[in-house]
């Protein structure tokens, strides 16, 4: 249809078994695992709020750089499209393309807000 619009839905799967970095010596310890699946959410919570900060200021080092840091981060809690979306950004900004670093960085934006909301339902959910 002309002149209709629709939204495109982001969905992520979760894989939080995925080979989550927990403290030496932690082992299976499930507070470890929790704690170690806190501070992931949190590095991405803080990695999106530079990368916004990078695209108003339009500095690509600053995003290259925080791209980079979110990417495994995001690896390890199985949120591989945010770390997918995180390598395009890079990518983008290694490139110094401006046009699509902001259509990638409004993206990463959106898709790290729908991520962040599912792997937060996820360990709420688990206890």
């Amino acid at each position: 249809m002309v002149g209709r619009c629709r939204q495109l839905e982001i969905r992520e799967n979760i894989a939080l078994t995925t080979g989550i970095d927990v403290p030496p010596g932690a082992g299976n310890d499930p507070m470890a695992q929790q704690e170690a699946i806190e501070e992931a959410i949190v590095q991405i919570a803080d990695g999106l709020a530079r990368i916004e900060l990078a695209q108003q200021q339009d500095n690509l080092l600053l995003a290259h750089s925080v791209a980079g840091e979110l990417a495994p981060v995001a690896c390890q809690l199985g949120l591989s499209l945010l770390a997918r979306v995180a390598g395009d950004l890079a990518d983008c900004a290694e490139f110094g393309d401006m046009v699509s670093f902001h259509a990638v960085a409004s993206r990463i934006s959106r898709v790290g807000e729908v991520s962040l909301a599912a792997v937060i339902d996820r360990v709420v959910s688990n206890g």
